[in-house]
């Protein structure tokens, strides 16, 4: 669409946006994938188990969602930089990288969803956000190139968080208030995390700053109690399971 409404030359611009987010979705593809089978069975015999599961999940993927967030904005310059695109790629970056957080915890509610027997459910919404996407490119796209592309994946990734999180709530006794704890102090742990390598980048290499960046995350938010060692536990055993 972007070709068509916009040019070819917006359309490399988003690539690296696009290209980014893309590559990326296979962390929450794979933990999610880990989790079906027993939200599936608790669904049917254990429902509290299910809701501690679910929080569970959408804990950890909060907390790996914001460092790479807080990274990307960090260091977009340099990322722009190895792609060779000038600086009108930033924006489109910095928007998009934004869904990220939504696309990760969109995740497990689609796999609740799916395991509560809401399969239509689900793919109403997918459907209903699909339509938006495309009226919401064909109002922005002309007007703001890949910016406005950019713009829609953040509002349609939103959307379907709502969509999806207010269903979830109609199914299990879901309280989103252990959730919004791990956020705020993720959050507080990436804010300090990306204004470090934001002003430390000009220093160390960008692969320096990245790991950097991460080993500080984990520090901070270890610190302010966002995760325990038992939470590490439990995600190695997710993906080797």
């Amino acid at each position: 669409m972007i070709g068509v409404l916009a040019n070819y030359h917006q359309v490399g611009v988003y690539q690296i946006a696009f290209k980014i987010i893309f590559a990326l979705q296979f962390l929450p593809m794979a933990f999610t994938a880990s989790l079906y089978p027993a939200m599936s069975s608790y669904w049917l015999d254990n429902r509290e188990q299910l809701v501690k599961s679910f929080e569970r999940a959408m804990n950890y993927l909060i907390m790996i969602s914001l460092p790479i967030i807080g990274g990307v904005i960090a260091l977009d310059d340099k990322i722009v930089d190895i792609f060779k695109a000038g600086d009108e790629a930033l924006w489109p970056l910095r928007i998009s990288i934004l869904a990220l957080f939504f696309i990760f915890v969109n995740f497990p509610i689609g796999s609740l969803l799916n395991a509560c027997d809401k399969q239509r459910r689900n793919l109403v919404f997918m459907a209903s956000v699909t339509v938006i996407s495309v009226a919401a490119n064909f109002i922005l796209i002309p007007r703001y190139q890949a910016i406005g592309a950019s713009i829609t994946v953040l509002f349609t990734n939103a959307l379907m968080f709502i969509f999806g999180i207010l269903e979830s709530r109609k199914i299990i006794d879901y309280k989103p208030r252990k959730n919004l704890v791990t956020l705020g102090k993720s959050l507080w742990a990436a804010a300090v995390m990306t204004m470090i390598v934001y002003y430390g980048k000009a220093y160390m290499p960008i692969l320096l700053a990245t790991i950097l960046g991460g080993v500080l995350y984990f520090i901070f938010l270890y610190l302010v109690g966002g995760f325990k060692k038992e939470d590490i536990k439990s995600i190695v055993l997710s993906f080797k399971r």
